[in-house]
């Protein structure tokens, strides 16, 4: 039986309230957040989930908790792994999105409107996170074979974990209209990559 693995982001979390860019800080989830987590975990149930994977960061983790409740694991059985935290924002965590836009900043800008800080001081590299992201597939497919994962990340890693898997390199990561919301998941199989869906 061949690796089936479904990505989902974390809840909304109280940076994400306030527009702020949260990278490795930890914040909780907002009430709507764990709303929205106990929601995917209903939309993930019968999908034959069988593992769950979590960033070790609290908003991740508290999803992760909120999902396996729905789908009928019990939250004692979650596994971290520290490859799927979030992007190190070094200089620029914490920081308002607008404030940011507003640096002399290297940006990688996105067909869909939507601008990535490329480089900024302190801060992990968008190669370096698709080496992270090839990595962790690595690693949880040596720990995990033939199972149906869930893993539970954050917006950034997510997407490197999709361009890592149907290797696009970095750059593509962030190609075609869409977005990788709270709460929203995708399916890693096949050919061909597929879109986040349930919000």
């Amino acid at each position: 039986m061949k690796q089936r693995i479904f990505v989902l982001r974390h809840g909304q979390d109280r940076d994400n309230v306030h527009g702020i860019l949260n990278g490795t800080r930890d914040m909780p989830l907002t009430p709507l957040g764990k709303r929205q987590a106990s929601k995917a975990g209903i939309r993930l149930k019968g999908k034959g989930i069988t593992v769950v994977c979590a960033s070790p960061q609290k908003r991740a983790k508290a999803t992760a908790k909120l999902a396996m409740e729905k789908i009928g694991i019990p939250a004692g059985q979650l596994k971290l792994y520290s490859g799927l935290k979030e992007r190190e924002c070094g200089l620029l965590t914490g920081k308002y999105h607008k404030d940011i836009y507003a640096m002399s900043l290297k940006m990688f800008c996105c067909p869909n409107g939507i601008r990535i800080i490329e480089t900024a001081p302190g801060a992990e590299t968008l190669p370096a996170l698709y080496c992270r992201a090839k990595k962790t597939l690595r690693k949880l497919k040596q720990d995990h074979p033939s199972q149906t994962l869930l893993l539970v990340t954050h917006g950034h890693t997510g997407m490197m974990l999709r361009a890592a898997y149907y290797n696009m390199g970095w750059r593509r990561a962030f190609a075609g209209n869409w977005q990788f919301k709270n709460a929203t998941f995708f399916e890693l199989s096949g050919k061909n990559p597929t879109t986040p869906y349930g919000k």
